[in-house]
């Protein structure tokens, strides 16, 4: 429909909430009420209320005007009559006519929130927000398992509408103000102040037909005799005009704005002036200067933005939505219980409930072309994102991008379609693919995967992932992956490149990509409890046992792992003292990695982060490398056997200066006798693999597929999750060359299986999952 368009003010309403309370008896005749109604499609109304995300929907079909005035026969009778003084906050911005907003906080007690779309025959279709409790539904029912009498309290819903638009891009909202004493006109319906939102949505498409709509009415909320009013309301439509509505004398009034932003809270606005109003609330102050920084053009998520600045308490008291009103379009973004990251918008045509909460990152996972995940020149890998939205997302596209020289995208977009809540989006059958290109340096690569909708709306999902052959396997197990520049900074000092996997992000580390390194660092940053998996022990335990060399350091991985076998029979240690207050450290005269050594693991341009280092001591079969200062405990021990290793009870990233990270790192590394060049130390053409099993997971069958680069005897078996065998599937002599086999795991039970192949100078073991 056209409106006309005249220089106004938008107003975006803010609600004071009001607390309406219909108790179960005044609700006791809902069956002798229904059916009496005739007009309302009883069944298809209640079978469309619904749960999403943090709130409940329904879309009322039929006229409901006979139960509006049921509510209301019930208010003009005394009854009910509760309000509540609660802080809320509402703007309007109408500086940009191509972007209209109302936005408002509605302060509550803890709520259950309801939003809902109307559809009155001969009026406006519309989308209201309003509580639960208002139509006796109060916090703690449980909404999943309603009765059939509670169900048919929602029909009451259009009557407690608190802030809605409809489809002539009209919003309104309410808020307390201290109440005034109305004067009651005989020849005027008395009606409650809530019914006048639910009239202005279904039948005014302007600023002054709402006007005019309230002023049809005797407008109350409290009082003896029905004639105190302590509300006030916010309209705005789409011609940019904004009022504030105020009963003044006799009858509503209308507050125009004089700039292009208008700002309600809980002061009276009529003939008030503006210093007094700045002064009087805080948040009136922070939303009136806000705007007039911004000349009242604002989009939504500056909106939002503001409406944080102004929200206060928490999910129990306080800010309990906050929406902002698309005049042009006739919708609406919610946030709920102040998460004003997570939002989700609806319009009042289709109703339907779109994601603009970005995405929960599932999975991501990439897979080269040898299957060994280290992407090596000229060399191509698949990457594959697994994701799932807080609400529908239409017509998902994916946009893989970096600024790397080094990487050539040969596969950038990805068509996800349409992606429900409670669903996940995958490119399984449809990777991002890229290439590193000749001659490149081994180095850590920035990518991104820009998620847009066909509305439009935008996430980046940023990451990182290696590309070449690193001297040795660097494994970030630090959870807010902080400390990463730490290591790699010390290892290039001296030429050398760790070949970093981010546990954090990529999971648990692939077999094949230990198989192609002797050597490899383990940090556990400022991780403190549940530090290396069962799995993860497994796999140091099995790589030891093929003589790779390990460096394992964190402030609190000694506690975390004390009392198992990988402390005290392959790092050879116990644990002496937790939280160990000193930070001053020397080297072991002669010893390989201590020998004149001294540092300092606090202050410098270290990463300041140890508070809970501990000491530990070595057994028979080790020595002490590192000690504390004036102290009778040590805090690194070194072993030299069937492999190397150095357990450090502090983070290496601690370190005070990048000098004395370098040298220990190089000690380190010369004792592992980790050579400088970037070669892997094991060319994949001269090492045993294991292939992943396929399929994983799978029921019965998966096929093993293991590669020989020269004949030599080999033994796969199985282990449970508890390390015991469960069967030996091959043990003999095998020619050089690729080899599959079956295992049929018929008889085994669900749950998490080990393949390990071993052969005269290789252990590999690889994790499979057998689902019933």
């Amino acid at each position: 429909m056209n409106v006309k368009k005249t220089k106004g003010g938008l107003a975006l309403i803010i609600f004071c909430a009001l607390v309406i309370t219909i108790s179960t008896t005044t609700l006791c005749a809902e069956n002798e009420i229904v059916t009496k109604i005739t007009r309302v499609d009883t069944t298809q109304t209640l079978q469309s209320f619904d749960h999403i995300g943090e709130f409940h929907t329904i879309d009322f079909v039929g006229d409901y005007q006979y139960l509006l005035d049921i509510v209301n026969n019930w208010f003009a009778d005394g009854k009910n009559q509760n309000t509540n003084n609660y802080f809320c906050s509402l703007f309007s911005a109408l500086g940009n006519v191509d972007e209209l907003l109302m936005g408002r906080n509605f302060d509550n007690p803890y709520c259950d929130i309801l939003v809902g779309r109307y559809n009155p025959p001969d009026g406006y279709s519309n989308i209201a927000l309003n509580r639960l409790a208002d139509i006796g539904l109060p916090a703690g029912t449980n909404f999943q398992n309603l009765s059939y009498n509670q169900s048919l309290r929602l029909l009451f819903s259009p009557y407690f509408a608190a802030d809605g638009v409809n489809e002539a891009g009209l919003a309104i909202g309410i808020a307390y103000v201290p109440g005034v004493q109305i004067q009651v006109d005989p020849t005027k319906e008395s009606v409650w102040v809530t019914r006048v939102i639910r009239e202005v949505l279904d039948y005014a498409s302007t600023v002054d037909e709402a006007l005019a709509i309230a002023n049809s009415y005797n407008v109350f909320d409290t009082g003896t005799n029905n004639d105190i009013l302590s509300h006030h309301y916010i309209v705005t439509d789409a011609s940019e005009a904004s009022y504030i509505l105020e009963y003044v004398v006799d009858q509503f009034v209308a507050i125009v704005p004089t700039v292009d932003w208008q700002v309600l809270t809980n002061s009276h606005i009529y003939n008030i002036p503006l210093y007094q109003l700045l002064n009087g609330c805080w948040r009136y102050n922070i939303l009136y200067t806000s705007l007039q920084n911004y000349g009242g053009c604002v989009d939504f998520r500056e909106g939002f933005e503001l409406l944080s600045n102004v929200s206060w308490g928490n999910q129990t008291n306080g800010t309990q939505w906050s929406t902002m009103y698309d005049i042009n379009n006739c919708g609406t973004f919610i946030s709920t219980y102040r998460d004003f990251e997570n939002l989700v918008y609806v319009d009042v045509a289709n109703f339907e409930f779109l994601n603009y909460s970005g995405y929960d990152i599932l999975n991501f996972s990439y897979q080269d072309d040898n299957a060994n995940y280290i992407i090596e020149s000229e060399e191509s890998a698949e990457f594959y994102l697994m994701f799932e939205p807080a609400f529908t997302s239409t017509g998902v596209t994916g946009i893989l991008h970096t600024d790397d020289p080094d990487v050539d995208i040969l596969n950038d977009e990805v068509d996800f379609g349409t992606v429900n809540a409670g669903n996940f989006g995958y490119n399984g059958g449809d990777p991002f693919i890229i290439q590193a290109v000749t001659d490149m340096t081994p180095h850590t690569v920035d990518f991104s995967i820009t998620l847009v909708t066909d509305y439009d709306f935008e996430y980046v999902y940023d990451f990182s992932v290696f590309i070449g052959s690193g001297n040795l396997l660097l494994v970030n197990d630090d959870p807010e992956n902080n400390y990463s520049s730490f290591y790699q900074d010390a290892l290039t000092e001296h030429s050398r490149t760790g070949h970093e996997w981010d546990t954090s992000f990529l999971g648990e580390i692939p077999i094949a990509l230990c198989d192609a390194y002797g050597s490899l660092i383990w940090f556990t940053g400022d991780a403190s409890e549940d530090i290396l998996s069962p799995v993860e022990k497994m796999l140091l335990k099995d790589f030891m046992d093929s003589g790779g060399n390990v460096f394992l350091t964190g402030q609190d991985v000694c506690e975390c792992i004390n009392g198992t076998d990988l402390f005290s029979d392959y790092f050879h240690a116990q644990l002496e003292l937790e939280a160990w207050p000193f930070y001053d450290v020397s080297g072991l005269d002669a010893d390989p990695v201590g020998d004149g050594i001294t540092f300092s693991i606090s202050g410098g341009n270290g990463a300041n982060n140890q508070i809970t280092q501990s000491a530990i001591c070595a057994d028979a079969q080790a020595v002490t490398c590192l000690t504390y200062d004036g102290c009778p405990v040590s805090c690194g021990v070194r072993y030299d056997g069937l492999y190397k290793s150095v357990l450090m009870s502090f983070g290496f990233e601690g370190i005070s200066t990048l000098a004395d990270r370098a040298e220990v790192m190089n000690r380190i590394m010369e004792y592992f006798e980790v050579p400088v060049s970037n070669d892997p130390q094991n060319p994949e053409q001269d090492i045993v693999s294991l292939s992943p099993a396929f399929p994983n997971p799978f029921s019965s069958l998966t096929n093993i597929s293991f590669s020989l680069p020269h004949p030599e005897k080999v033994k796969i078996q199985i282990y449970n999750l508890k390390g015991q065998l469960v069967e030996t599937l091959l043990d003999k002599q095998k020619p050089a060359g690729n080899h599959t086999m079956e295992w049929n795991a018929e008889q085994m039970s669900s749950g998490i299986y080990f393949i390990k192949l071993i052969t005269e100078d290789k252990h590999i073991i690889q994790k499979v999952v057998v689902i019933k």
